[in-house]
């Protein structure tokens, strides 16, 4: 009797396994989460008053749609990091081409150099002022009412 028990247990035990590893391995193998982290996006930046005194534009830079001072734009392959309504940081191994980018961008649509020095540019146009620092692997772009413009400016 126990012969046949250790034969029945041992044919289930393979038949179980043959009918489960087929689907198994059919299965696609889980890959690895990754934190998102998810900024707030509010209709209007921070207050009435702030936002009554900035113009931005709606403009797709790669895959991701991003708010901009009016005429300013970025290579289409810049790497955003991320995005406010008053900032974007991007994470550029060589800042030359976003540089390039605002500064170009920036003289068609009428804005002008206030303040230049080190690694930082800033710009007045539009009734704003416009800020890029630009470092290697590390930009910052922010803007603000021009009433801002000596704050955005000072090097200290």
């Amino acid at each position: 009797m126990a012969r046949v028990l250790v034969g029945v247990a041992a044919g289930c035990c393979l038949a179980l396994a043959a009918c489960g590893s087929p689907a198994e391995r059919d299965l696609p193998s889980p890959t690895p989460t990754v934190p998102h982290v998810a900024l707030p996006k509010p209709k209007l930046p921070w207050n009435e008053d702030f936002a009554a005194h900035i113009e931005l534009e709606r403009v797709s830079v790669g895959e991701q749609s991003l708010l901009l001072p009016k005429g300013i734009r970025l290579p289409d392959d810049a790497a955003v990091a991320a995005a406010t309504e008053a900032t974007v940081v991007l994470a550029d191994p060589d800042p030359a081409s976003v540089v390039r980018a605002v500064e170009s961008s920036g003289r068609r649509s009428g804005y002008v150099e206030y303040a230049a020095y080190d690694d930082v540019t800033v710009w007045l146009g539009h009734g704003m002022v416009v800020r890029l620092e630009a470092r290697r692997g590390a930009q910052v772009l922010a803007w603000a009412p021009e009433s801002m413009k000596d704050a955005f400016a000072d090097s200290h």
